[in-house]
């Protein structure tokens, strides 16, 4: 279990940016489950070996280290936090990379973990607005080819061995398992127990607004 005393911001909160990557949130605890922040001391040994964008992409996660609160945590796995002791929940663009079980079995330990008047903030592609544009939009740049790598539920070549590795350690792959539209991710919110918000100043509501064409929803634990 994490200690929750270290786990809070400079106003006393405790505020999770879950798959953060090396994008880090100041005053968010971020976590991810990258295979560069299971290797990063070992760095300096290994760089040798390395490409130029494998180095970088070190680098990239040794400057958000220094910036903002970084955990090491697999993401589809039950946050070891005790319930009731969270205040809001950022979670963008990693869902989809779950199969849909696992995707239920993370929301409700979301559910578990926040507070009351907890928040929580979820961006997803959004599989209706790719479909309106294949059938809809009079592009010849939107081809099936396109429509297809969009979707990014496959890839045209059999991934290779290192892809594959990595997928294993992490858990997940950078390819969809599922896919959602409004209706059907809010659909499952509610079920679990969330109440939809509209229009809510939360600790995240700043994040990733130029994604128009995405799912970018709030919901709230009552």
């Amino acid at each position: 279990m994490w200690n929750i005393k270290k786990l809070k911001n400079s106003e006393g909160k405790i505020y999770l940016n879950i798959g953060s990557s090396s994008d880090v949130l100041e005053n968010f605890v971020n976590i991810d489950n990258a295979t560069q922040l299971q290797l990063i001391y070992f760095h300096p040994l290994i760089k040798l070996f390395l490409n130029k964008k494998q180095n970088e992409k070190f680098e990239s996660y040794r400057r958000a280290k220094k910036k903002a609160f970084l955990k090491k945590h697999n993401c589809i796995k039950a946050l070891p936090v005790p319930n009731s002791s969270v205040d809001h929940i950022l979670c963008s663009h990693i869902l989809e990379h779950v199969y849909h079980q696992e995707l239920l079995r993370i929301l409700n330990d979301y559910y578990r973990i926040l507070s009351q008047k907890g928040t929580l903030h979820i961006i997803l592609p959004n599989l209706r607005s790719r479909i309106n544009r294949y059938v809809n939009e009079n592009d010849p740049h939107f081809s099936a080819d396109e429509f297809m790598r969009s979707l990014q539920v496959t890839s045209k070549e059999r991934p290779n061995i290192k892809t594959r590795f990595r997928e294993f350690i992490v858990s997940y792959g950078h390819l969809h398992r599922w896919m959602y539209d409004l209706d059907s991710i809010t659909s499952i919110l509610i079920s679990i127990g969330f109440k939809l918000i509209k229009d809510i100043e939360s600790p995240s509501s700043f994040w990733r607004l130029e994604d128009k064409d995405e799912i970018n929803i709030h919901v709230i634990k009552e």
